[in-house]
């Protein structure tokens, strides 16, 4: 009897080894299972944050070009009024010079025209001090001047 109880016992070990090895046989693919989908996830997760990081830049990168955009037409608009403002200085200024221009040749017509008799009058003298502030205006060239002939 102590034969069947051995072998009974020898096959119950055996099976119960066998049994064992099996679970550990499964517990091991089950733990390379979730290892795989641990690392496919872990996978996703990094493509998610990627996207994400490519989002948010391309985000920055238009807003930023927006600004750059508003900025530049601001720019622009001020460059514009800038420019209408030196236009219309300078053709005021050229008005200016050219009505002057144009009362001193009727003057100069005149003192022509009328001899001593406009020397003596008042537009004379008048245009004696223009000539004279504008003489007194122009700039010297020193070095031209003083080339020897």
């Amino acid at each position: 009897m102590l034969n069947k109880k051995s072998k009974i016992i020898n096959l119950y070990n055996y099976f119960s080894y066998q049994k064992a090895h099996l679970a550990q046989i499964e517990v091991s693919n089950i733990e390379s299972r979730d290892k795989e989908n641990f690392e496919i996830e872990k996978a996703k997760k990094f493509e998610k944050e990627i996207e994400n990081l490519k989002n948010k830049q391309l985000l920055e990168t238009k807003a930023l070009e927006q600004r750059i955009q508003s900025h530049y037409n601001k720019f622009k608009k001020e460059r514009a009024i800038e420019v209408e403002s030196l236009l219309l200085k300078y053709k005021n200024r050229f008005r200016e010079l050219e009505n002057k221009q144009k009362n001193e040749i009727k003057l100069l017509e005149k003192i022509v025209k009328e001899g001593d008799k406009a020397v003596k009058g008042k537009n004379f003298i008048n245009y004696n001090k223009t000539l004279n502030k504008n003489l007194s205006n122009k700039p010297t060239n020193k070095s031209f001047s003083s080339k020897k002939i």
